[in-house]
């Protein structure tokens, strides 16, 4: 074979081998640039999806806090009102537990209007109570204030109490000195003044209830009343609970109060 010959094929063969190799290595490096970009293109995915996490955490936090804030003001208003109502009506129970108020009930042992007055000051002090809460039930997002960590612990103990009014389990007593959530609400309702905005005079006194009990009240009351004043309602276990489920909300208010 003549050298030019010789010479043209070799230069021919090393055109192809180059051309392969370039197209080779720009393969190479097309396939690294396209893994590379979907990398990159994860990491970007990845870092938007953290990012909407992050900005949806906060946005959680805000509204938690605003709530939080909100539940603790209308805790606020509602303090005072509340705790006068519940300190009332423990030291009622505590004075029919471990007292001898309900002798001033019967009818045998003083005169007729104290067993008047020993029946109709305990249902209102009842009454009072209910009406408070039943005010703040109507003013308030109930739902946040009884998850917010400002007013759960004051709504856990309200719930308690009245479960412990509503049910028959009978280690409470079964049905003795029971009061249904709808009877509780009921005279709730009834004791809101709804022309007045003033929470310290937006409830019935106790002259108003007196006057109002045979028409309005007595309907609710009558046979809590007359299962009050039967022998041994002192040592009512629904009572006890009640006491003391009294006793610690009235310390949960007091704690938090800044006056």
């Amino acid at each position: 074979m003549e050298a030019g010959v010789l010479a043209a094929l070799i230069a021919a063969a090393s055109s192809v081998v180059v051309a392969v190799l370039s197209a080779a290595l720009a393969l190479h490096t097309n396939s690294k640039t396209q893994r590379e970009q979907r990398t990159l293109n994860d990491a970007q995915i990845t870092a938007g999806k953290e990012l909407e996490q992050m900005r949806s955490e906060h946005e959680r936090l805000v509204a938690a806090e605003k709530l939080r804030i909100e539940a603790a003001a209308q805790l606020d208003l509602s303090r005072e009102p509340i705790l006068t109502a519940a300190r009332d009506l423990w030291h009622r129970l505590r004075n029919i537990r471990e007292g001898y108020f309900l002798d001033y009930a019967k009818e045998d042992f003083g005169s007729a209007h104290r067993t008047e007055m020993a029946k109709l000051s305990t249902a209102f002090r009842l009454a009072r109570y209910w009406g408070v809460l039943e005010d703040l039930y109507g003013t308030t997002d109930l739902l946040a204030f009884e998850r917010s960590e400002a007013t759960k612990p004051v709504t856990d103990l309200v719930n308690r109490i009245g479960r412990t009014f509503a049910s028959d389990d009978p280690e409470l007593g079964g049905q003795r000195l029971m009061m249904w959530r709808e009877e509780q609400r009921a005279i709730g309702e009834l004791m809101i003044l709804t022309n007045v905005t003033d929470s310290a005079h937006r409830y019935l006194n106790f002259a108003t209830f007196v006057e109002r009990y045979d028409e309005t009240f007595a309907r609710w009351f009558s046979s809590f009343l007359d299962e009050l004043i039967e022998d041994n309602a002192e040592d009512s276990p629904r009572l006890a609970r009640l006491q003391e489920s009294l006793s610690n909300l009235v310390a949960t208010l007091e704690t938090g109060r800044t006056l």
